[in-house]
Order: C-alpha cells, then structure tokens, then sequence
C-alpha cells in the first residue's frame, strides 16, 4: 500500500530532478530521454522497482496538474527545442 509520505517522498524527488535539470539539462545524457531520467532517479533514490516508480510518477502527476504542465514542458525543452528531436518524430 502506498501511503501519503511515500508518495510526498517521490513528488519531492520529482520536483528537485525536474528543477535540477532544468537548470542544467545536461543532466540527462546526450540521448537520453528526461522522462526515463526522472523515473530511474526515484528507482535510485527509493529503492523501488521501475514498475512501481512508473506508477508513482504517473499517479503523482495525474494528480497534480502544475507539476503535470512543468513535466510536460521539460520534455518539450529538452528533446524538441534543445536536441531537435521532433525531427525524428515528425519523419
């Protein structure tokens, strides 16, 4: 069962990755997907499994629509304006 403090622990974790990236998107490696890198970082940091930090981040986000807005926006940054990659995707 997933309690109130876990899930605080995990949004806490969310919003210090998104913010630390944000301000050096370098963070995420030359390929890398920041999505996976906020997932692998509450892996890392909670010492869950990747199904369980997928559903955590999910269910945190759905929950919170700012934090949902500023995920979704650090995607955009990152992979379609800073890396070009919605090149790829629009081929």
């Amino acid at each position: 069962m997933v309690t109130n403090d876990t899930n605080d622990v995990a949004k806490d974790i969310i919003e210090e990755e998104i913010n630390a990236v944000l301000m050096t998107p370098t963070r995420v490696k030359e390929n890398g997907c920041v999505a996976c890198h906020i997932l692998f970082t509450l892996v890392n940091r909670m010492k869950i499994s990747e199904a369980e930090a997928s559903d955590r981040l999910s269910e945190i986000l759905f929950h919170d629509q700012n934090l949902n807005e500023v995920f979704i926006d650090i995607i955009e940054r990152i992979h379609m304006k800073q890396r070009m990659m919605g090149v790829t995707f629009s081929l």
